[in-house]
């Protein structure tokens, strides 16, 4: 039984440096569902909401751009 939480744990908290890892390196891509709530959870769920809003600032940095480029298309035409 030692074991086996033994391993639960560890794979938990092995999971956060390789997800923390993979938004540094720019890979949005990864969706954590944690149903722990302990500590180590509560750092999973934090890392998922840090993603999420990563994504959502990309995707308004893009809309943003996109209507620059429209804007100075129109005052160059």
């Amino acid at each position: 039984m030692a074991l086996l939480i033994q391993r639960w744990i560890t794979r938990l908290i092995t999971l956060a440096p390789y997800v923390a890892t993979e938004i540094s390196n720019g890979n949005l891509d990864n969706h954590i569902v944690i149903n722990s709530q302990d500590e180590i959870g509560n750092l999973l769920r934090a890392l998922d909401r840090m993603q999420a809003n990563i994504c959502i600032a990309n995707e308004k940095l893009t809309q943003q751009m996109h209507e620059q480029k429209f804007k100075l298309r129109k005052v160059v035409e």
